[in-house]
């Protein structure tokens, strides 16, 4: 803890101001200790950080010292008629001249708890930025929080893991065998049963499987194809 008995100092901006407070911004100490579980791997790890609180805790000292003061307002935009919020941090001077200001864009999702993470992690981050500080670790927040927008990879690792098993090999021989076996009055909708559950399963290959089997079947045709009638002899 910096010795808050020191006076006062006198700046005449914000950036004098800032300038020393930063030499006099300690090493910030990180005495949480979070887990964090890959949802890739399923590795488990842990490391040691300083959450929001404790960063401001450390810094609100100094920056009183030297007139300088941080607000993070959240800010509403009207882009094309659509509602959107913008998380501004500010760092001003009680001289009142100049500021520094900050603006992100904010995209939440999840449900109220991983919101209310990442809106801790913004926070800290933007205030960690605007103040040249360097914690060298993410906070617990971070861990906790949702990813504010899939990327490519972590849509497709996702897709992949939600999607259901593929239909077993003996399953779908079965399935071929009473395709190829139907007679003309059952033979449509046998197939198009199985088909059905071959596409809720997601497995394209088996649903391609079982239309050529019934296209190999002698009593299928075609879409359109005209249908053969028995004439009476003249």
């Amino acid at each position: 803890m910096q010795d808050q008995t020191r006076p006062k100092a006198n700046h005449s901006n914000v950036f004098q101001a800032l300038s020393a407070a930063q030499a006099e911004f300690p090493a910030i100490k990180k005495e949480r200790v979070a887990k964090v579980k890959s949802k890739r791997t399923g590795a488990e790890f842990e490391y040691r950080f300083a959450n929001l609180a404790d960063l401001v805790e450390q810094t609100k000292p100094i920056l009183g010292r030297h007139g300088l003061l941080v607000t993070q307002p959240v800010e509403e935009v009207d882009s094309d008629g659509k509602l959107r919020h913008k998380l501004v941090t500010v760092l001003a001077h009680e001289s009142g001249n100049g500021e520094i200001r900050s603006t992100v864009p904010l995209h939440f999702v999840g449900d109220p708890q991983e919101i209310g993470a990442q809106w801790s992690y913004m926070r800290r981050y933007a205030y960690e930025a605007i103040l040249g500080i360097a914690s060298g670790a993410d906070d617990d927040d971070g861990a906790n929080a949702a990813p504010m927008r899939e990327t490519r990879t972590q849509r497709q690792e996702r897709k992949q893991a939600e999607r259901p098993p593929a239909i077993e090999e003996s399953t779908l021989a079965d399935w071929i065998s009473h395709i190829e076996s139907c007679g003309a009055d059952e033979l449509h909708g046998v197939w198009r049963g199985y088909a059905k559950r071959a596409s809720a399963q997601g497995d394209k290959s088996a649903a391609q499987a079982l239309f050529t089997a019934y296209q190999k079947n002698p009593n299928y045709k075609a879409p359109g194809a005209p249908s053969q009638q028995k004439r009476d002899p003249a």
